[in-house]
């Protein structure tokens, strides 16, 4: 069986790592002496509150499965304030290994997403270095993948971001209407704040 102390421990570690003391992180949500327990694994948390808590203090679950597989916020700052000297510089081919590296292992149980997304970071910085674009097999994978996904998410539209100069233009305009689409039956409306706003 899984030790769940280990999720409070990662949290614990990432609210540090953002400057947020346990009153801080505990807002509203729940009391700071629940989250002291949570985070020492004495102790488990709903699902929901525990969503809320990561937004509380500003991280994603991505930053925090990263957490808990050991890694840090800063070191994966670190590496992308090293790619984007590698890019600033002209190194793109640099650039690019280093981003390859960056998420080594992340798709481990999707092999599939790991090549696609191997790829469409490829073509991005052959763009970016004005070298030669995927071979017409390695747009194949990409774009199959791409088809065969009906509902897209934000890894969907990295993708397509990242090769949109070889995308069909049948692909680039369905999906740019299903945004805009989906903009329109929101229908919310965005007025800027006529003060600051403090979020504690």
């Amino acid at each position: 069986m899984e030790n769940r102390s280990c999720y409070g421990q990662a949290f614990r570690q990432l609210r540090l790592d953002r400057g947020y003391s346990l009153k801080e992180a505990a807002g509203n949500i729940i009391s700071p002496q629940m989250l002291g327990v949570f985070e020492h694994g004495k102790s488990g948390i709903s699902l929901n509150n525990f969503g809320r808590l990561l937004i509380r203090i500003g991280a994603t679950w991505n930053d925090f499965f990263r957490y808990y597989n050991g890694e840090s916020i800063l070191k994966e700052l670190s590496l992308s304030d090293e790619i984007l000297v590698k890019i600033n510089n002209g190194h793109y081919y640099d650039g690019f290994k280093l981003v390859e590296s960056s998420f080594e292992g992340d798709y481990s149980d999707n092999p599939i997403l790991e090549t696609v997304y191997k790829l469409s970071y490829q073509s991005y910085f052959q763009t970016l270095s004005l070298t030669s674009k995927l071979t017409d097999d390695e747009l194949e994978i990409v774009l199959n993948y791409l088809n065969r996904i009906d509902t897209w998410g934000i890894f969907e539209y990295s993708v397509l971001s990242y090769i949109l100069a070889d995308c069909p233009y049948e692909m680039v305009k369905y999906r740019s209407d299903k945004i805009l689409d989906a903009m329109a039956n929101n229908k919310k409306v965005f007025y800027p704040p006529k003060k600051k706003i403090s979020l504690f």
